[in-house]
């Protein structure tokens, strides 16, 4: 396990060491942009130039209320941030499985005294430590740009918790991933298609915000289970994650089922 772990780390360090990277920047970034209690008043006058369709879709309902804090929290929502964390997270699932198998690698690795579900579990162990540290280093981005300019009570330690929803919900799709992956022979066929339903269920669930008679679909996308604001105000609902967890346990679980029984 530990040789296979190691073969894992040689392949994606360095996506391992600029993703989290990204994702600090990004975060502090966004901490010198989020508007300052003095500010507030004159951001969410900008904020009521915005067409409702979209102040809906960004889930603002007083555009005059909007201040540092929601503009962090969106933060964890954001586009960059979903594309950096679905980069790591398909990446490794899919190159650990398919991946392996269309290159002839994974020829090499099942030649090993280990069992596959050993093979299964270094990649499942890989993709979470990486989510686990993308999302601590989106955390230290915001904690760091709190700690160094005045944004009133906003306080680092609010954010945690969502920092681990954040986890949680690339933690599902990282389920996905593998038993996507369990299914193919070809990693480029498996990356297309879970990264295409990633970014199909995350324009649903945005386009389901901004239009009413859509917005029952938004049960179907992962990214409706991860409200940053909710999980700020109220930390991690328990049905929610349960939701996450259970798609994650069951995509790893249908992953074994599949890659145990298939031909490599």
């Amino acid at each position: 396990m530990r040789a296979l772990l190691l073969h894992q780390w040689r392949r994606h360090r360095v996506v391992l060491l600029l993703a989290p990277l990204g994702l600090f920047v990004f975060e502090w970034v966004l901490t010198r942009f989020a508007p300052s209690p003095a500010e507030t008043a004159r951001f969410g006058m900008m904020l009521q130039y915005l067409p409702q369709p979209l102040t809906d879709a960004l889930g603002i309902q007083q555009p005059l209320m909007v201040g540092a804090r929601q503009v962090l929290l969106f933060g964890y929502i954001h586009p960059f941030v979903i594309l950096l964390l679905g980069l790591w997270t398909v990446r490794v699932a899919v190159g650990g499985m398919a991946g392996e198998c269309g290159a002839g690698t994974m020829d090499l690795l099942a030649a090993r005294p280990v069992s596959r579900a050993a093979i299964l579990g270094s990649v499942a162990v890989t993709t979470a430590a990486g989510i686990v540290v993308c999302a601590a280093a989106a955390w230290a981005g915001t904690a760091v740009g709190v700690s160094t300019r005045d944004l009133g009570d906003v306080r680092p330690a609010d954010f945690v918790w969502v920092a681990a929803g954040l986890a949680l919900l690339f933690g599902a799709w990282a389920g996905v991933a593998l038993f996507v992956s369990a299914l193919h022979r070809h990693g480029g066929g498996a990356s297309g298609i879970v990264a295409g339903t990633m970014a199909a269920l995350f324009a649903v669930d945005y386009l389901a915000r901004m239009w009413k008679p859509i917005h029952f679909l938004r049960w179907c996308s992962p990214f409706m289970y991860f409200e940053p604001k909710d999980v700020y105000v109220r930390g991690l609902a328990t049905g929610r994650a349960a939701v996450l967890v259970c798609i994650a346990v069951t995509g790893a679980a249908g992953a074994l089922f599949a890659f145990r029984r298939r031909d490599l």
